[in-house]
């Protein structure tokens, strides 16, 4: 039996669970139907790290859940910046002195995740540079989602030192961040 007859064998008597909760949550059918392809996708890419004889529907309420939060946020971006593009001024391409400055900043940047250990810059850029979620990265990289959390805590404080060193280096005022 192949992995998505494995799948579906499994997950299809869910289908109809997990398009009621998607309709109770979206209030719409279209996006009910497209909250639960988009369950089924994520549940298939991860069919592997399910545990036989666990709960699936548990965990793939889990999933639906956890699909419906992260398209909600990446919704409201993208009003946002919808919002804030009809309300911005028409850009001026920038001077030649700004763009060597933001290639400096790009090559101090850089600079800063080469000096990080390899499973740091690893987890800083899965979570800040390819936008995946804690749970994401620990089922990629195959380690505990608190080890996640550390790396990318880690990484963020020394990324945060090294940048500040190097802007004391260049006399550049910083505006502390919190």
């Amino acid at each position: 039996m192949t992995k998505q007859q494995d799948f579906l064998s499994h997950v299809e008597p869910l289908r109809q669970a997990l398009y009621g909760r998607a309709l109770r949550m979206t209030k719409s059918h279209v996006e009910a139907e497209d909250l639960v392809q988009d369950t089924m996708a994520r549940a298939f890419r991860f069919w592997d790290s399910f545990v036989p004889g666990s709960n699936l529907k548990a965990w793939m309420f889990t999933i639906l859940n956890n699909t419906a939060i992260n398209g909600y946020h990446r919704a409201k971006r993208i009003r946002t910046t919808l919002a804030e593009a009809a309300h911005a001024p028409v850009e001026i391409p920038p001077s030649p002195e700004d763009v060597i400055q933001s290639i400096r900043a790009r090559s101090t940047i850089h600079d800063a995740l080469a000096e990080l250990t390899e499973e740091h810059r690893q987890a800083v850029v899965m979570a800040d540079l390819e936008g995946l979620s804690y749970k994401e990265i620990a089922a990629k990289i195959d380690r505990p989602i608190g080890t996640v959390m550390s790396r990318i805590h880690r990484a963020r404080k020394q990324l945060r030192a090294a940048l500040y060193a190097r802007a004391e280096e260049l006399d550049v005022e910083v505006r502390e961040l919190g």
